[in-house]
């Protein structure tokens, strides 16, 4: 069973616009990261906040 690192997920959050955008945002000073094994599967959430 494949297990994502750390770095895994931060790299997948990278390879999303969308997301990209959100970590490399400097209004955003804050995030809130949480995440859970779900059977085989890494669930990984974001919460940003800004100013």
């Amino acid at each position: 069973m494949y297990r994502a690192t750390p770095h895994d997920v931060v790299a997948a959050w990278l390879d999303s616009p969308g997301r990209r955008a959100n970590l490399l945002d400097p209004a955003l000073r804050e995030v809130g990261v949480g995440c859970l094994l779900d059977g085989d599967q890494m669930l990984c959430a974001q919460v940003f906040l800004g100013s």
